[in-house]
């Protein structure tokens, strides 16, 4: 969470070095303390846990190259966070308030369980704190590619590049590689900076109105947050999968179908991690693709929340019409008795007898005719 300080013109960056233990995370930090120049650049610090344990390295910076942002200078602060340090409390500390990650990864053949392992902690210490790995700036960085049997890049960065990061080939102990990370991932900053000053939701910004804090200060702010942290009970958010059945009730599984639109034609292979939030389930699979190709991580989140409405009632089927007896079709052309009734009520035509008068004289009429015709005939 960077800070823009209005009375000193300055905007604060945080930039975590993180990776397995002996990746080069601490090498990198003090290498790039020694080549970067700037305005002004504070001593290099150590702070964390006692030896034997690795300590996380830190120094902030105002490098003479990079420009003002709308009048703003830029103060980058750069932590490094090696795997070697376990306690809980440093490792928060050192994370909250992020503003991007430089990935250190081993390229020693050796080395490849223990980047994927320490991958999957990154993952989980940003959803920890609200962040996405996906969407967060990351340079991805191979370390000791000058090792005789050092891995190609490709195949060290495999497994942990799902999301395109930039990579950047490095010796850390050279120098080589350091300040083009810091400068891959202080441009990736500073456009988010920009665009969070022109009013889009990039990052966020905390405004403050004061004189800067010493770098002293920072140290001393982090060692006694973390002492809060130590003496705070700490609430477990991985799951643990119970293989006893003595300890839980048996219950019936529940079956959850799902398929991205963006995995279609993908499988499951490998659960990669799981871990569990408030009331969210969140695990990390292995996708591959049926027709073959390069594996993909999806993350999977199962929301524990019930349903805000009963379900609707089911509307009661529409009873079909009965079935009618089938009539000798032969006969439908014919009039009911109910309707010749109806013609006959009418009263259009003229009554009986007088078809009777009509038919007697038509015949008259016809008979004289008759004995006319026949006289003249004969």
């Amino acid at each position: 969470m960077a800070t823009i300080n209005f009375a000193a013109r300055e905007i604060t960056p945080k930039i975590v070095y993180f990776g397995a233990s002996g990746a080069g995370c601490n090498t990198n930090v003090e290498r790039l303390w020694s080549l970067l120049k700037g305005k002004k650049k504070s001593p290099l610090h150590r702070f964390g846990p006692k030896e034997p344990q690795e300590r996380s390295w830190y120094f902030d910076v105002v490098p003479l190259r990079d420009p003002p942002v709308e009048g703003f200078q830029l103060c980058w602060r750069i932590y490094s966070l090696p795997g070697g340090i376990e306690d809980s409390a440093h490792r928060e500390e050192v994370i909250s308030g992020v503003d991007a990650v430089v990935f250190v990864a081993d390229a020693r053949p050796d080395r490849n369980q223990a980047n994927i392992d320490h991958m999957l902690q990154l993952e989980a210490l940003l959803t920890r704190i609200g962040l996405e790995l996906s969407v967060m700036p990351v340079v991805l960085q191979v370390n000791h590619t000058d090792a005789p049997d050092a891995r190609p890049t490709e195949e060290v960065t495999f497994d942990l590049n799902p999301y395109s990061f930039p990579v950047v080939d490095a010796i850390a102990k050279e120098g080589s590689g350091v300040e083009q990370t810091h400068h891959e991932i202080a441009a990736a900053v500073l456009a988010r900076v920009r665009d969070t000053l022109a009013g889009e939701d990039a990052i966020t910004l905390t405004a403050v109105h004061s004189d800067p804090i010493s770098d002293a200060d920072v140290i001393q702010h982090h060692l006694e947050n973390i002492q809060s942290r130590s003496q705070a009970t700490p609430q477990s958010t991985v799951d643990e999968v119970h293989d006893s059945d003595t300890d839980l009730d048996e219950v019936p599984s529940v079956e959850i179908p799902f398929q991205p639109r963006d995995f279609v034609g993908s499988h499951p292979i490998r659960v990669l991690g799981s871990s569990i939030e408030g009331g969210r389930v969140r695990i990390v699979l292995e996708m591959e693709r049926m027709g073959g190709g390069a594996s993909r991580r999806l993350i999977v989140v199962l929301a524990n929340r019930p349903p805000d409405t009963p379900p609707m009632p089911r509307a009661s089927p529409v009873a079909a019409p009965p079935e009618t007896e089938v009539q000798d079709r032969v006969f439908d052309y014919l009039p009911d008795q109910d309707e010749i009734d109806r013609m006959e009520a009418q009263g259009d035509d003229l009554p009986g007898v007088w078809y009777g008068v009509l038919g007697v004289a038509g015949g008259i009429v016809i008979g004289l005719l008759s004995a006319y015709l026949v006289g003249i005939l004969i």
